[in-house]
């Protein structure tokens, strides 16, 4: 059964959006989806927790190399070439801890005794993790090969 409201759907404020109050509330919600998500010894905890810690670094410099905002002179020298070449590597490996995660929720049938609804909540959360690095993945390889940011 879905908690209700799901907070996946929730009109929230800039500072809710930024806040851990939240966010253990959204994790809350979807471990009773899918209870790996809270087992230590489960792929689906630790891809999670290691993307939390290993990929913030990384998504913020790589979204300030593409939108020069805010300027940060050293991320501003990186060439769009070496730029193309961290995004295609780091949106990777989102991709395949996706794919594995959820090969992992449906192999070890988390989902027996799930409602339709919940199914639905747990694959459409995961495909944003799937296409959004894909389509990341596919800018990159643009922009490695011309050597510049522009996507057009």
């Amino acid at each position: 059964m879905l908690p209700r409201p799901l907070c996946l759907f929730e009109d929230i404020t800039l500072a809710q959006a930024l806040s851990l109050k939240h966010w253990s509330i959204v994790f809350a919600q979807y471990a009773s989806l899918d209870p790996s998500y809270v087992q230590h010894t489960s792929w689906s905890f630790w891809i999670d927790v290691g993307n939390g810690f290993t990929m913030l670094v990384p998504t913020v410099a790589l979204s300030i190399a593409v939108t020069s905002w805010p300027e940060v002179p050293m991320i501003a020298s990186f060439t769009p070439r070496s730029v193309g070449i961290v995004a295609i590597v780091m949106n990777y490996q989102m991709f395949y801890g996706t794919v594995m995660y959820y090969c992992n929720y449906c192999y070890n049938r988390y989902d027996v005794g799930a409602s339709a609804t919940s199914k639905v909540v747990v694959f459409a959360a995961n495909l944003v993790w799937i296409v959004g690095p894909l389509a990341w993945i596919f800018y990159a390889v643009r922009f490695v090969h011309s050597n510049s940011l522009a996507i057009v």
